[in-house]
């Protein structure tokens, strides 16, 4: 699972990197809506939606100009944050949905794609001193940073999808172990975190043993249709305890 954060980090960096070079506006609290996360596709007799290919998914990916408290970054040359479901495997098969949604590719989606995302600091833009500079390149990098993935499945793929990871969740909360490319990884405790977005969400605080530290990050997914947009927050300075709910809100407006 370190493998998974190498990867992510590598195009969160170069994000974060873009953030000492252009200022695109200042880091406001977000206000999350607080009602219990779940699957609200069982309330719709709508017919499921068609899945949609990596080319119609990229078009509705959050841009730049969908989110201007972040920089948004698709590097084509960043190796892919993204990795095949299962190539973490998990020590119990009941977490092992959870697992995926860390690495990326939860199933077998019809197509999927991604954006890095990583939260302004306050201060950027303003004008600064040398020592003030250097101090908010720091603090860039320190950024919370976010993993976008829009993953399209066929049928009812979408709905069992997001609540296959909602009962992995709950059922992991007393934590689990992690193992790829011959490392292992340990999370300590999973613990559900408030989400109402789109026809169905659901969002978890995982807490990792790094070296015998405890870091925390989270995953959060909401489906709309046929796709699931899927977060992976964290920040190389540190525990991310938020969500990146004006991140989640501009995702929703796009695939509404």
């Amino acid at each position: 699972m370190r493998t998974v954060i190498r990867r992510t980090a590598v195009a969160a960096t170069a994000a974060s990197l873009a953030l000492l070079v252009t200022a695109c506006g200042s880091d406001k609290p977000d206000a999350g809506k607080e009602t219990p996360a779940g699957d609200k596709g069982a309330r719709s007799s709508a017919p499921a939606a068609e899945a949609l290919t990596t080319a119609e998914l990229e078009k509705l990916l959050v841009e730049q100009a969908d989110a201007p408290d972040y920089t948004v970054k698709a590097d084509a040359k960043a190796a892919k944050p993204v990795v095949a479901a299962g190539s973490a495997k998990a020590d119990k098969a009941a977490c092992q949905p959870l697992a995926d949604a860390i690495g990326g590719t939860i199933g077998t989606p019809a197509g999927q794609a991604v954006r890095t995302a990583v939260l302004t600091p306050k201060d950027s833009g303003k004008k600064q001193t040398p020592e003030e500079k250097a101090l908010a390149g720091l603090n860039a990098l320190k950024s919370p940073a976010t993993r976008v993935l829009l993953a399209s499945y066929e049928g009812d793929g979408a709905s069992e999808t997001l609540n296959t990871v909602k009962n992995s969740g709950g059922e992991c909360s007393g934590g689990f172990s992690v193992t790829q490319d011959g490392e292992s990884s340990k999370f300590t405790a999973v613990t559900p975190l408030t989400l109402d977005a789109a026809e169905g969400a659901t969002a978890w605080k995982l807490t990792m043993d790094v070296d015998g530290d405890p870091v925390s990050f989270n995953v959060a997914l909401i489906r709309q249709g046929s796709t699931v947009a899927s977060f992976y927050t964290f920040s190389l300075g540190g525990s991310v305890e938020e969500l990146p709910l004006k991140l989640v809100d501009a995702q929703e407006k796009k695939l509404a």
